[in-house]
């Protein structure tokens, strides 16, 4: 199975202020998001065909990419005949048309979030968060499916016991995929790196996935995927390469593709 993933980056806008966002604590090498250029996208989308690659994402730099719907349905209907997974990757505050996604393409939603609770979402986006329990079920009325994405917060999600709680409250909402990623940073000197570092959590969150789950899947860079109490769970750490190969090709607005988001001589056009 080939576990690259074309990237199309859609905005760098956000409707959300993280304390930990790993985006702005790595090197910004798009020097134009304000004219997206969707003929050079077209000649990335056949690049990333030929390589194999079977899912698509479209996300955002230091940004949501529903802060930018035009651009992001002109996109989606590019890459919605090429790939059969077509992936959403949103903070869930702008999401309230999901019909919309499923007409351009989009086959999976996936929410970030740091708690299962308004509250503590809130408190860390810096912004009016959602109820998850109602974007879940907005979101499978319009024949899509979810993951949910919780980076793992020294304070919020940070052990293994709260993992455990948190998959228990989506209980009943089948939920397709769930991940879990711990708090990632860059050793730079950005006040987010300073936070994420200080809210690491400790090596033994996964412990209960690891021992009482069932290994389904190893990616080339270090991911792996579990039955866990009979949901699909995934496990990385966050910015992690691959041992051989590329994990991401990185599709930017001014038209330049390329296969890291850290280093920015990793150029392919």
């Amino acid at each position: 199975m080939n576990d690259s993933v074309f990237n199309i980056v859609v905005s760098n806008k956000c409707n959300a202020n993280c304390p930990c966002c790993i985006s702005k604590q790595t090197p910004e090498v798009c020097k134009d998001y304000s004219n997206f250029n969707y003929s050079k996208l077209s000649k990335a989308i056949k690049y990333a065909v030929r390589a194999g690659v079977q899912t698509c994402k479209l996300t955002g730099k230091n940004g949501d990419p529903l802060c930018e719907k035009s651009v992001l349905g002109n996109a989606a209907r590019l890459v919605r005949n090429e790939f059969p997974i077509i992936e959403l990757q949103t903070n869930g505050i702008s999401l309230s048309n999901t019909k919309w996604l499923y007409d351009i393409g989009v086959t999976l939603v996936a929410i970030s979030c740091v708690h299962y609770t308004i509250s503590e979402n809130s408190k860390l986006y810096e912004a009016r968060y959602p109820h998850l329990l109602d974007k879940i079920d907005q979101i499978h009325s319009s024949d899509l499916s979810v993951r949910l994405s919780c980076t793992l917060i020294k304070g919020y999600i940070d052990s293994a016991e709260k993992i455990d709680e948190f998959l228990a409250y989506f209980e009943d909402k089948g939920i397709e995929q769930f991940s879990f990623i711990p708090v990632g940073w860059n050793d730079n000197d950005s006040k987010q790196a300073q936070w994420s570092e200080e809210h690491q959590v400790t090596v033994n969150v996964w412990d209960n996935i690891r021992t009482e789950g069932t290994l389904l899947w190893e990616t080339s860079y270090g991911g792996s995927v579990y039955d866990y109490k009979d949901k699909n769970v995934y496990i990385a750490d966050c910015l992690s390469n691959p041992v051989k190969g590329i994990r991401s090709l990185i599709y930017y607005p001014d038209g330049h593709l390329r296969y890291s988001w850290t280093k920015p001589g990793a150029i392919i056009f």
